[in-house]
């Protein structure tokens, strides 16, 4: 076991509230910490109308003409405030020291100013306080135009879609071999239009405070009409066996976050000396409000066995997606910032910045590849097999897919992000009577996937593979005083397994190391 004896003492007298590691060096003040609350509103709106005309002869069964009508608005708003010290809005320059540090008031402190959280390990008493109370009753709120990132300012996204569509269902005979299916059309004509901000310079230089960078307001919009068509058709080519056969284009529109229109810049101030315009104080990032749906050519042949009495049924699949108008989220292209340079850097500062260039950043329609792969799906009972497992069945589904990105201006490829290159997932099961019990297990290979960052932004991260084991037991009463009750007990998780992070393709390159724990539940239903 760890023992520590340290010879310092970190109780409230010797502990004072200050700006930790020059987080607020970037605008000259001290900053104790930082407000950052963004919300969002979402409003979406349907309505569809269809007709349906059924035939009595010939190959179509029926046809059906409809028109579908949505609409989609939403708003996001971020708040930013630097929480500065009550002594006023101190800088870093001011004089003496102790003006850049405040007490720990009283009335936040637990324990009398004193707690002993880690005496197991041999650490004495240190400073427990409560970052509530003193943002609610202690800190000056110093609202800021500036972020630690470059998130772009408050903007609302609307987009509207009108969809007509026909399509005929397929009813016939080829030869000896019935075909049924599909083959139909949408024309999806879309009108979209967004208002942000965008960050600009002021007009005279602020010393680094930020006070004259203005946020302008900004718009944007674009209308596009594609053609979707469609073939859907399933060959009995014997008994319970079917070969299916489907062709379409399908289109994924960007996600609302994507179309705004406004732009942020930022400073980061570990990069002030840096001459590398890759890697230097001035970045920004923002929206397209011209950004088009990614479209893909979809291709997809199954062969399929259904066993009698819907007991379960085994599939082969493969399927092949080209992809083209791929939205690369992070194009990128050089910008010299000068104008900022007096907004947001105090003289000093100026004197040490590397470079006035930096990288803007925002998604644009310039990826192209494809998606490909095999699956392979088994769902059954084990007494098809050998009558004493009667009770005993398995869900199986085993899905390999390689899938390669490339964005323009750079060739090396990436995957597509949300693909694993191996899908797993398992399940046996036994029921008899009112009892069943199941226990699954899923794993994915490792993925380039997106997770949430700062301000409701997402970024993308490779996630390690892992896999997840879950159980289930459960018993329905079907007759006595509790019929009809069901109880259930539900355990997930049950190998607490890590989400892992890491970036550079090096799985020790780690930036998210999680457990969520094991889940258990016991539940009860009753049906009148």
């Amino acid at each position: 076991m760890l023992y520590l004896n340290p010879s310092l003492g970190y109780d409230s007298n010797q502990i004072v509230l200050t700006d930790p590691q020059g987080w607020g060096a970037g605008s000259n003040i001290v900053q104790a910490g930082f407000n950052n609350a963004p919300s969002t509103e979402d409003y979406i709106g349907n309505v569809n109308l269809s007709l349906k005309r059924d035939f009595e002869s010939g190959p179509f069964s029926s046809a059906v003409l409809g028109f579908n009508r949505a609409t989609r608005n939403k708003t996001y708003t971020l708040i930013q405030d630097f929480l500065i010290l009550p002594n006023g809005a101190q800088t870093l320059t001011t004089s003496p020291i102790g003006a850049q540090t405040a007490p720990i008031p009283g009335a936040s402190l637990y324990g009398n100013g004193s707690c002993d959280p880690l005496a197991w390990m041999g650490i004495g008493p240190e400073v427990c306080y409560s970052p509530l109370y003193l943002v609610n009753h202690y800190y000056y709120i110093y609202p800021t135009a500036l972020s630690s990132i470059a998130v772009p300012p408050n903007w609302r996204v609307r987009q509207n879609t009108y969809v007509p569509y026909f399509q005929l269902n397929i009813q016939t005979q080829l030869g000896s071999i019935p075909v049924r299916g599909n083959v139909g059309i949408q024309i999806p004509n879309t009108d979209q239009m967004s208002s942000g901000a965008r960050v600009v310079a002021g007009q005279a230089g602020a010393g680094g405070s930020g006070a004259n960078v203005q946020e302008i307001p900004v718009s944007g919009s674009a209308k596009y009409t594609r053609y979707l068509p469609s073939l859907n058709l399933i060959f009995g080519i014997a008994r319970n066996t079917d070969l299916r056969f489907s062709a379409a284009r399908v289109m994924a529109r960007a996600r609302m976050d994507q179309m705004n229109a406004s732009l942020g810049v930022s400073g980061n101030i570990n990069l002030l000396t840096s001459t590398n315009p890759n890697q230097a104080y001035f970045s920004a990032s923002g929206g397209n409000p011209k950004l088009l749906p990614t479209m893909a050519n979809s291709y997809n042949l199954s062969l399929e066995h259904y066993f009698d009495d819907n007991q379960g049924y085994l599939q082969l699949e493969g399927y092949f997606l080209q992809l083209h108008d791929y939205i690369n989220p992070s194009h990128a292209f050089l910008y010299n910032f000068s104008a900022f340079i007096p907004d947001y850097l105090d003289a000093a500062q100026q004197a040490q910045l590397g470079t006035p260039y930096g990288i803007v950043t925002g998604p644009v329609n310039n990826g192209f590849g494809y998606v490909k792969g095999l699956q392979a799906v088994a769902s059954l009972p084990l007494n098809l097999l050998w009558n004493r497992l009667d009770g005993f069945g398995v869900n199986l589904s085993a899905d390999y897919t390689k899938s390669s990105l490339v964005y323009s201006g750079n060739p090396t490829p990436v995957t597509v992000p949300g693909l694993s290159k191996w899908a797993l997932n398992n399940t046996i099961y036994y029921q008899r009577g009112g009892f069943q019990a199941r226990i699954s297990d899923s794993y994915r290979s490792s993925f380039l996937g997106e997770i949430g960052g700062i301000s409701a932004t997402r970024i993308l991260q490779t996630i390690q593979g892992e896999h997840t084991i879950d159980a289930q037991v459960s018993y329905a009463f079907s007759s006595g005083r509790f019929k009809n009750l069901t109880l259930i007990l539900q355990g997930s998780n049950l190998n607490d397994a890590l989400f892992k992070t890491y970036q550079n393709n090096d799985p020790r390159q780690v930036i998210y190391w999680e457990r969520y724990g094991r889940y258990y539940s016991v539940q009860a239903s009753y049906s009148f």
